[in-house]
């Protein structure tokens, strides 16, 4: 905070000794300054990371791996009851496999686990094709 009262505080006092029609032609004003930032940044997309070896990837191995080991009866039930997950609690189990999957197979440059396509087809049928 105190940072940034200097800087304004300096700014203030820079556009102060210059007359007006030379600030606003040597200054950026805001939406250029943002198009610059914007322009620089370069995005990776997340198939072009590659984890390094390492105990986050090996954790990570060993979670995908245990998920490979599931039966769809597995996942539908794994809220400790007796009932399919749509009588217990569907979201959070569920979502839960459904996302940290998906996530793990990206990140560990893995085909998805067969086990995963039959979760989907038993709990919401087959995928639309309309």
């Amino acid at each position: 905070m105190n940072c940034t009262l200097r800087a304004l505080t300096a700014l203030v006092a820079a556009l102060a000794s210059v007359s007006t029609g030379a600030a606003a032609a040597t200054l950026p004003t805001t939406q250029e300054t943002l198009k610059n930032r914007l322009a620089s940044v370069h995005f990776i997309d997340f198939e072009d990371i590659t984890p390094g070896e390492g105990l986050l990837q090996k954790r990570a191995r060993y979670t995908f791996d245990l998920y490979k080991t599931y039966t769809p009866q597995h996942v539908l039930t794994l809220n400790y009851s007796n009932e399919p997950s749509d009588k217990a609690f569907p979201g959070d189990t569920i979502g839960r496999y459904l996302l940290s999957t998906t996530l793990l197979s990206r990140a560990l440059h893995e085909p998805e686990p067969q086990t995963l396509k039959e979760v989907r087809l038993r709990r919401w049928g087959p995928p639309f094709t309309g």
